[in-house]
């Protein structure tokens, strides 16, 4: 299930790409954006298919991860201006 979002992530990001460096790529696929809009599709249908009942603890975790995340992200950090060695 992770590679389908990083494939379908990696689809995504290959038009937009393409339009911010225009002469970036050493190879181009003709009708890229075909390509791109068809992975995405692809991926979209297979992720469809997917029992996420199974994938609850993961859901759980992630949104644990998420809270912590902004929780700790707010809080100034305790030892700004600390050495982290006391001997020093």
């Amino acid at each position: 299930m992770s590679r389908l979002f990083y494939y379908g992530a990696i689809c995504v990001a290959l038009p937009v790409l393409r339009r911010r460096q225009p002469g970036g790529a050493w190879f181009r696929l003709p009708a890229g954006p075909l390509v791109a809009v068809v992975g995405v599709a692809i991926c979209l249908v297979l992720l469809a298919g997917v029992d996420f009942s199974k994938s609850l603890i993961l859901l759980a975790t992630i949104a644990i991860a998420l809270v912590n995340w902004i929780v700790v992200r707010k809080r100034p950090a305790a030892d700004e201006g600390k050495s982290r060695h006391p001997a020093e």
